[in-house]
Formats: C-alpha cells, sequence, structure tokens
C-alpha cells in the first residue's frame, strides 16, 4: 500500500470519520489518530 502527502492530516485531527477511504476507520484507526495527536501537540510545545 501507498501513502501520499499530508496522508496523517486525518489521524492528527481526529477526522477519522470524515476521511474513512482514507484512514480506514475503526478501532485501529482511532487507537493510531490518539498517538498521533498526542505527538503533534508535544511538538507543538
Amino acid at each position: 500500500a501507498m501513502s501520499y502527502h499530508t496522508a496523517e492530516i486525518p489521524f492528527v485531527f481526529h477526522n477519522i470519520e470524515a476521511e474513512e477511504p482514507v484512514t480506514g476507520g475503526g478501532k485501529g484507526a482511532h487507537a493510531l489518530a490518539d498517538v498521533m495527536n498526542l505527538a503533534a501537540s508535544a511538538e507543538a510545545k
């Protein structure tokens, strides 16, 4: 599988359902979003 530039954005901003064709939805996508959101928040500080 390939990813594209900015593919992480739905995960960082918890737009999992809005971008379900890209994120795949489900518990795994939400768990990844939680981790990525925390990482982005920590980086911004």
